[in-house]
């Protein structure tokens, strides 16, 4: 069928792909001015017609990109190149694109042509996956693979600069029992109140993790000794001292927590071990209660 058609109506066709693209399609010079753009290039970018082609395809960079411009439309004209970058609208609006960028010879010049797509739902869609690899969807807080990874950066710190941290695990004392009679839906609310007043506790540099089901851990760096930790402990129980109200139940949140330092452990996993046998220490003890690891008699230690 396409043998069978003129050169006009060749060029319709053409043009109308050109026109009707999802993508943004525009035209350049060696020197980057732009030659034609689409219908979609003036959707995109706020620009009319006439605007765009009294530009440079500079003027649609975002400024943090004119450093890669010069290499990438180098590699453009040896062969194609496709690249993500950012794009400004006529409003001021960022967004981030992916561009297909060739150059070819016509009629003795040499033109760029540049595929743009926006890229933003992808971005979007990327980010939540990074965000769920590192954080626990129902608390929003660093999960246990991300929390680890802060602690393995904790440690190097702490030798680095000669201070001490700490680390905490604790959980929650009969959660079972508060799922048993309020239901998971309220068991869940529970979880993100403690971790959301945990965190709201700690100094900007700490951290706090969900190591999964009640179970979770803190991270205090530039620690003295123990009474720098208990003065953060403290401060935790005094919260929890009084029932919370979550979905109309008063509901009493207990605590128990194990402690050890960095200087009593021989590394990260004996760290986490040894803060997790002290948390089972204090359980011990009704009511919220902590226990340090160093504390405990060397005869109740499971080495």
């Amino acid at each position: 069928m396409l043998q069978d058609l003129n050169n006009d109506d060749l060029l319709k066709i053409y043009r109308a792909t050109f026109d009707n693209a999802y993508d943004i399609i525009l035209y350049l010079s060696e020197e980057g001015n732009i030659l034609a753009a689409n219908k979609m290039a003036v959707e995109k970018y706020g620009y009319t017609y006439e605007e765009l082609l009294s530009m440079n395809i500079r003027d649609l960079r975002h400024f943090t990109t004119k450093y890669d411009y010069e290499d990438q439309m180098t590699l453009s004209e040896s062969g194609g190149l496709l690249f993500e970058c950012t794009h400004v609208s006529k409003h001021g609006t960022a967004f981030p694109v992916e561009v297909s960028s060739r150059t070819i010879e016509f009629n003795n010049h040499r033109i760029r042509i540049h595929i743009i797509r926006d890229i933003t739902d992808r971005k979007k869609i990327e980010d939540k996956i990074v965000y769920l690899a590192k954080y626990d969807p129902l608390t929003n807080i660093p999960n246990r693979a991300n929390i680890i990874s802060q602690l393995d950066d904790a440690i190097k710190e702490a030798e680095f600069d000669q201070e001490n941290l700490a680390f905490l695990i604790f959980d929650l004392d009969k959660f079972k029992m508060i799922n048993d009679t309020f239901g998971h839906p309220t068991g869940d609310k529970v979880l993100q109140y403690v971790a959301s007043t945990v965190q709201g506790l700690l100094r900007p540099y700490d951290s706090v993790g969900r190591f999964g089901g009640d179970e979770f851990v803190i991270i205090l760096r530039k620690i003295k000794g123990h009474r720098d930790v208990l003065s953060v402990v403290n401060r935790i129980f005094d919260v929890f001292k009084s029932p919370t109200i979550l979905e109309d139940n008063h509901i009493q949140i207990s605590i128990s927590i194990g402690i050890c330092l960095l200087s009593e452990a021989k590394n990260r996993d004996s760290l986490i071990y040894q803060a997790d046998t002290a948390m089972y220490e204090a359980k011990k003890t009704l009511g919220c209660s902590s226990a340090f690891y160093a504390n405990i008699p060397s005869n109740k230690k499971n080495f």
